[in-house]
């Protein structure tokens, strides 16, 4: 089991601002509500199966969710669109399509892919993960629950004028299926009452991460001060031992000076895992 003792500062990682359209300098509110879409999705296995169909161009992509009506189809295509298909460029994506698509990954750990690039699009879903869970972690508490995450919306709602204009029974279901969504991303346990489940992760799996924070933020060179680091769930010290394992030698040099530690990726395939 990881520490839970040093985990980095909470730091509120903005989100790149929509363009105006050319008819008006209005900007879209940095919160929405796909979190509650997103909840609702009762198999994420399946998900993943539509998202990689929709890639590879299968033409029964859509027939992995049986949905009443087009319309409800639309919407929750709308949402995954959303939540986990917008890139920072081509490499996030190539990368992150390789990872899916991957044979070497098990089920839970395309599960944490998603829950990564869910934090990178949804800013709503990466502000209570960093300001809820993440204390509470550093505290050594492994319980969350919904009426914490219900206080935190009500106050961005209070504090974020035109930000988050949803109705309280809105901010409630937010707050539970925020809940939802991390337990089906395999990062909670527990139906009623969620524990947090922190993830160990595969030297594949921490390849990966690295290559996409330095891709999605379009860069080679990263530190470990870098605000996506903490969503490795390690604490820095863990973290910087693992980077400087021998087992990475081909894939980042490690430059380290005190407690500084600058990581610079080695050239890769962004279309192999």
């Amino acid at each position: 089991m990881v520490s839970t003792s040093c985990f980095y500062p909470p730091i509120i990682i903005p989100s790149p601002k929509a363009s105006a359209s050319p008819t008006s300098c209005k900007l879209m509110p940095r919160f929405n509500s796909s979190i509650n879409i997103i909840g609702s999705i009762p198999d994420y296995g399946t998900m993943i199966d539509y998202i990689i169909g929709k890639h590879t161009g299968d033409a029964d992509y859509g027939a992995s969710f049986q949905f009443r009506t087009e319309k409800s189809f639309r919407r929750f295509a709308a949402a995954i669109n959303e939540a986990f298909l917008r890139f920072a460029n081509d490499k996030h994506s190539r990368l992150f399509f390789a990872a899916l698509t991957s044979y070497k990954l098990s089920l839970p750990e395309k599960l944490l892919l998603l829950f990564w690039q869910f934090i990178f699009n949804n800013e709503l879903f990466r502000d209570i993960t960093i300001n809820i869970v993440f204390p509470a972690l550093r505290h050594g508490r492994h319980i969350v629950k919904a009426d914490e995450i219900l206080s935190h919306l009500r106050y961005l709602k209070e504090n974020n004028p035109g930000e988050l204009e949803f109705s309280e029974d809105t901010l409630k279901i937010i707050a539970t299926k925020y809940l939802t969504c991390l337990r089906k991303f395999g990062l909670a346990e527990g139906k009623q009452i969620k524990t947090i489940a922190l993830p160990i992760l595969s030297q594949a799996m921490l390849t990966y991460l690295i290559r996409w924070i330095a891709a999605s933020s379009g860069v080679e060179k990263l530190t470990l001060d870098h605000p996506f680091m903490q969503f490795s769930f390690y604490d820095k010290g863990q973290l910087l031992s693992l980077v400087k394992s021998i087992d990475f030698i081909p894939c980042w040099d490690i430059a380290q000076i005190g407690n500084d530690c600058t990581i610079e990726i080695k050239p890769y395939d962004h279309d192999q895992l």
